[in-house]
C-alpha cells in the first residue's frame, strides 16, 4: 500500500498524484523488497521519467526533498497544523498575505510546500482567504468590538469553533481566524476596517408655510 495507491482528499491532488508515482510495476516489486526504514524513504519518489523537471525539481531530487501527495492514511502529521498565513507588507497586510508552511520538520514542511506552491493550493485558497477575512470583519464589527484583548478572545472562541465543525486545524477559515488572532498587526488591521463607519443617509427637512 502506497500514498499513491490512495484517494487524496483533495481533487487538485487526484487529477496529479499520477506524475508522482513510480514509474513502472518493477519499480513497486523493487520497493517492496526493502527493508522497512529504505521502504518508506521509497514513498519520496522521483517523476516519472521523461517528464519536464524545473531547476527546482532536479534540487530535490539531489538533495532527497520529498515530492508526493500528502495523504492522511500516511501522514498523521496533518492532525496538526501544517501552514499558517504571513504577511510581507505591514502597511497593506491584507494585500501581502502568503501561505506558508508552519511544520518545523525539513522533509515535511518541503512536502507542504510543494503542495502550496506545485500544487497550487495558494493560489486556489485566495478567494476564500479574503471571504474569511471580511467575515472576521463583519462579526467583530456586529459584536461591537474596538479593543485588541477583547478582539483576540473574541476570534479565539471563533477559531475554536470552527475546528470543531470542520474537523481539522489546516481548513482555510482556521488558517485565517489563527493568523488574526496570533499577529498583533493583522488584529489591529482587521479592527480598523471593522470600525469604519458606513454612511448614513438623511433627508434634509423643509419648512412648511401654514
Amino acid at each position: 500500500m502506497y500514498a499513491f495507491n490512495l484517494v487524496p482528499a483533495c481533487d487538485a491532488c487526484q487529477a496529479a498524484k499520477g506524475a508522482f508515482a513510480p514509474a513502472n510495476r518493477r519499480t513497486l516489486i523493487r520497493l517492496k523488497r526493502r527493508p522497512e526504514k529504505r521502504r518508506r524513504e521509497a514513498l519520496f519518489v522521483k517523476l516519472k521519467k521523461g517528464s519536464k523537471k524545473s531547476k527546482r525539481d532536479a534540487a530535490h531530487a539531489r538533495h532527497g526533498s520529498p515530492v508526493r501527495i500528502l495523504h492522511p492514511y500516511f501522514d498523521d502529521f496533518l492532525a496538526d497544523v501544517i501552514w499558517r498565513l504571513e504577511w510581507r507588507n505591514n502597511r497593506d497586510p491584507f494585500s501581502s498575505l502568503e501561505l506558508v508552511p508552519a511544520v518545523i520538520n525539513p522533509r515535511r514542511s518541503s512536502l507542504v510546500r510543494f503542495h502550496i506552491e506545485k500544487l497550487k493550493v495558494a493560489d486556489r485558497c485566495r478567494k476564500d482567504v479574503g471571504h474569511w477575512l471580511t467575515f472576521a470583519e463583519s462579526f467583530l464589527r456586529q459584536s461591537a468590538i474596538q479593543m485588541i484583548e477583547p478582539a483576540r478572545d473574541a476570534v479565539s472562541k471563533l477559531l475554536r469553533s470552527t475546528r470543531e465543525k470542520d474537523k481539522t486545524p489546516n481548513s482555510i477559515a482556521c488558517v485565517v481566524f489563527r493568523a488574526i488572532g496570533t499577529d498583533t498587526v493583522l488584529l489591529t488591521t482587521v479592527l480598523q476596517r471593522a470600525s469604519l463607519t458606513v454612511p448614513v443617509l438623511t433627508i434634509r427637512s423643509q419648512g412648511v408655510l401654514l
